[in-house]
């Protein structure tokens, strides 16, 4: 019984975890975007790429300042302009061009490529794997690290292909290559930001809204009804079903020990400084546990919920639900998406 009792608590904390993950993924990504976390991101893995260790010289940012003005890749730049005509205070703030949040590798590749060759434009394919591996012309300009990998690239290709067109071909494609393997590295920069993000805003949820995971789980193990409840909407969650209110009115509504409260009998507000001690410790649990995101709390839930179903499902009917089913649909709405401070129960 006990081990029942406990998959179900399990349930409803993976399912809380959830729905905080959904709000705090939505407002991580609207602070992302004003704060151009992508696009500064993406500068820093380009300035890594195409310097190496020499990133703070001023011949490689020349470099990529340069990079960045090429007409491939300053088309993809997002404007970002205040509303209003006048902008003061704050609007100014948002009055700013930043860069590209992603480059594709072909573009960069062309546009290292024009670099290389903007001395001599109609240069044939031949000639032009023959500048790559050479310090001629412009290649100068390219950064040391840079230019010594495109001289390796345009090097090996030379020697294993005869064909002109063929090698002009295979050299974008290996230096694509190179770029993609690289901006994988970026993109783990990004995802490390993105969660420091998550656990920030995870943290202002646990402690402005008094989400401290040690009270739901003592709340939900001693209440049966309660841990029935909440273990039900998981359930419906994982079977497609679509939540169309706001998350914070949806988590609101659920019978959970979250808010403040001027009761001091309630169990909700510690009532020792010990209690203090392990309820902030509860808040900064909650708040790892959002850093996570939403995807790996929907995931943990689905496992619970199956386990909890006693596996029923056979491996074909499994194999046509889809090995990822997705989280069902929520709305998120910044300026609603929070619990009343009254909690759920």
């Amino acid at each position: 019984m006990d081990g029942v009792v406990a998959l179900e608590v399990a349930i409803g904390l993976s399912f809380m975890f959830f729905l905080l993950s959904v709000i705090a993924s939505g407002l991580g990504e609207w602070i992302s975007r004003i704060f151009t976390v992508r696009a500064s991101t993406l500068r820093q893995g380009l300035r890594a790429l195409v310097a190496g260790d020499d990133r703070t010289s001023r011949e490689s940012q020349k470099f990529l300042q340069d990079l960045m003005d090429q007409p491939g890749v300053r088309s993809l730049a997002n404007n970002i302009t205040p509303i209003g005509q006048n902008e003061t205070g704050l609007f100014r703030f948002f009055k700013r061009t930043s860069g590209p949040s992603s480059v594709p590798a072909s573009r960069f590749v062309a546009s290292i490529t024009d670099i290389a060759l903007s001395d001599s434009p109609d240069m044939d394919a031949q000639a032009a794997m023959q500048r790559f591996t050479t310090n001629n012309g412009h290649m100068t300009e390219l950064p040391t690290a840079l230019r010594n990998q495109v001289q390796s690239i345009a090097r090996g290709v030379n020697r294993e292909i005869g064909e002109a067109g063929a090698r002009f071909a295979e050299f974008r494609s290996r230096m694509e290559r190179w770029y993609d393997e690289s901006m994988d590295r970026v993109s783990g920069w990004y995802k490390r930001k993105l969660q420091l993000v998550l656990f920030a805003i995870g943290l202002v949820m646990a402690v402005g809204l008094n989400i401290n995971v040690v009270t739901v789980a003592t709340e939900l193990w001693q209440d049966d009804e309660k841990r029935a409840l909440v273990a039900a909407e998981a359930a419906a969650a994982q079977a497609g079903s679509t939540v169309d209110e706001p998350v914070g009115e949806f988590l609101r509504e659920l019978p959970l020990p979250i808010g403040w409260t001027d009761s001091t009998e309630d169990p909700r507000i510690p009532d020792s400084n010990g209690g203090w001690v392990f309820h902030v410790i509860g808040w900064i649990v909650t708040a790892a546990a959002v850093s996570f995101g939403a995807p790996f709390w929907f995931d943990l839930m689905n496992r619970f919920v199956d386990l909890r179903g006693g596996g029923k499902d056979s491996e074909a009917e499994k194999k046509k639900k889809g090995k990822d089913q997705p989280p069902p649909s929520i709305t998120v709405n910044v300026d609603r998406a929070q619990p009343d401070a009254s909690g759920g129960g």
